[in-house]
């Protein structure tokens, strides 16, 4: 029963609706309602609601647990290092894990610093609890090692992946290589240079890439911002003039 007053007052939802948002998690896809409701009664689980520009974990903080995006959108900055200082921004919808590799390993701590861009509702579960509870249910075993799995692998492929052959695609692959997802809104706040210097090409062709890419408004820029609308558009421009192998840069 108190497993029940939870899920059906939590934010006045009714307890289908939040198994139902549960369910749709990446790594509680393919559990059972029944075998959910076990884990439930097992983990000690935190909600909390977050205001918009509220920040929910900053870069270089400790990751203690998981923690999930059940409603909302974040705003997920990382910054890198350059001949200067340069950040990537994604804006990730609902429903979203923060940093599943952050959680074990060598490095505990969040790379990136996230900040809820309208009211989220967040849900939590610490590492003990991971440990002793989630883990020990297979399906959400085999999730987790799955969602960090395929990051992993989605590295290798960008390091292994057969040189690109124009300057137009390589900026669009320097760009797109720093987001997490391939949707969405995204800025980029980078130097000409550094953007050069990683696709390993002149900075007049990477200007002149860049024009091009907004004439075909793909991209905004202003100044060393590079506003970008909707990422899915500029992959698949990227996938045409790959295929096309036509560039008046290359």
């Amino acid at each position: 029963m108190e497993l029940l007053n939870l899920l059906i007052n939590y934010k006045g939802r009714a307890m289908k609706s939040m198994f139902d948002t549960l369910l749709e998690l990446p790594l509680f896809q393919g559990i059972s309602t029944k075998s959910l409701t076990k884990i439930l009664e097992k983990a000690k689980l935190h909600f909390e609601r977050r205001t918009a520009g509220e920040t929910i974990v900053r870069s270089g903080s400790r990751c203690d647990g998981l923690v999930f995006i059940l409603h909302g959108e974040v705003e997920k900055t990382t910054v890198g290092m350059g001949e200067s200082a340069y950040e990537v921004t994604e804006y990730l919808d609902a429903p979203y894990l923060l940093e599943p590799a952050s959680v074990f390993g060598l490095t505990t701590t969040y790379r990136s610093t996230y900040i809820a861009s309208t009211d989220v509702d967040t849900m939590s579960v610490s590492k003990v609890t991971i440990a002793d509870v989630l883990m020990k249910n297979e399906v959400f075993r085999l999730n987790y090692l799955n969602t960090v799995c395929r990051r992993m692998q989605g590295l290798e492929d960008t390091i292994w992946e057969s040189p690109l052959p124009t300057s137009t695609s390589i900026v669009c692959h320097s760009i797109l290589n720093h987001f997490e997802t391939l949707t969405g809104r995204k800025s980029l706040f980078i130097d000409i240079s550094d953007l050069a210097s990683k696709g390993n090409i002149l900075r007049i062709n990477v200007k002149q890439a860049l024009k091009e890419l907004e004439k075909n408004g793909l991209l905004q820029i202003k100044g060393r911002s590079i506003e970008i609308p909707d990422a899915s558009l500029l992959v698949a421009y990227s996938h045409s003039i790959v295929e096309g192998g036509l560039d008046e840069m290359s």
